[in-house]
């Protein structure tokens, strides 16, 4: 069964709505959508939605971290990709998160020292200073997925 968000060329693919799914484990969240700026919005309070979903947002926890890191990538699929189709994968680890963003453009993301007089460019050098870890997984016949994973905070006492 496939439910609709409300939004032009997005919808997600699982088990019902993304709140049956998220409740029942059904293995992570996907998304499907056209990298548009229209689209950023409602993407990232999609991630936000099952990050706190997950037990995972709120105060200290991955939300904004999550929101920030995927609206990089998906804004490099709308700056640089050659088609904008792309999906999001979010997947709850068993000590945080693990997200990827498949486009179909096989050409890897290239992180660049910022220039900080430019209006652009920061993306993946945010993403490599935010995230716990990161990289780019070759698709056949053809794309790609960048990933990143983020650690849960600990709640044991240090």
């Amino acid at each position: 069964m496939t439910a609709a968000l409300n939004m032009a060329g997005t919808k997600t693919v699982g088990a019902g709505s993304h709140r049956d799914l998220l409740r029942t484990g059904g293995g992570g969240f996907l998304l499907s959508f056209t990298a548009t700026p229209e689209n950023i919005r409602p993407v990232r309070e999609t991630v936000r939605a099952v990050v706190e979903t997950w037990g995972l947002g709120g105060p200290g926890g991955l939300g904004d971290t999550a929101c920030l890191a995927v609206t990089e990538l998906v804004v490099n699929v709308a700056r640089h990709a050659t088609a904008p189709d792309c999906s999001l994968l979010l997947q709850r680890t068993r000590n945080g998160l693990y997200a990827a963003v498949t486009d179909t453009d096989p050409r890897p993301p290239v992180v660049r020292e910022p220039d900080w007089d430019s209006e652009c460019g920061r993306g993946l050098f945010l993403l490599t200073r935010t995230v716990d870890g990161w990289g780019v997984v070759p698709r056949r016949p053809v794309g790609k997925s960048v990933w990143f994973v983020l650690r849960a905070p600990s709640t044991e006492p240090q």
